[in-house]
């Protein structure tokens, strides 16, 4: 149904930066990932300072294990709003699965003093505090995930 309205969007405004951004989440969320990055393109091609838009792009370059366009993307929506907790996230993996343990524990760091409650980031930081073996940061940021879990 969202696709049927995002196309309607289009054929009312083929030029609206917002319908090929939430048309491109709508694809990412059902696994149509070259088609929402196809969506994120067009999106920031029409509306270069759409933040949203490099956000959910990075993210799916993530998902493609395409880290070294995510990176850019990602940095970018946090320089356009540094309140998109979610292009933190994907930065942290980006950095984690590239092996950045400094500045993936940064990013989920930063989450979790935005949004305490916010139990993905601090399972994200544990398992960099895991790889770094610093197993009391680990063995702490598990009883507060647990804690930020329960609330």
């Amino acid at each position: 149904m969202a696709l049927v309205e995002f196309a309607t969007a289009l054929e009312l405004d083929p030029l609206s930066a917002n319908a090929y951004e939430g048309r491109g989440a709508v694809y990412a969320l059902l696994g149509d990932l070259h088609q929402a990055l196809s969506d994120f393109n067009k999106a920031i091609d029409l509306d270069p300072d759409m933040a949203l838009a490099y956000s959910d792009r990075g993210m799916t370059y993530v998902d493609l294990g395409r880290l070294e366009q995510a990176l850019p993307d990602l940095n970018r929506a946090i320089e356009l709003d540094g309140e998109l907790l979610n292009a933190y996230f994907y930065r942290g993996l980006a950095h984690y699965y590239s092996g950045n343990w400094d500045d993936s524990e940064a990013d989920f760091t930063h989450i979790i003093e935005h949004d305490p409650t916010r139990a993905s980031a601090y399972s994200a930081r544990r398992l960099v505090f895991l790889e770094t073996e610093d197993f009391r940061k680990s063995q702490s940021g598990f009883r507060t995930s647990y804690r930020a879990r329960a609330q």
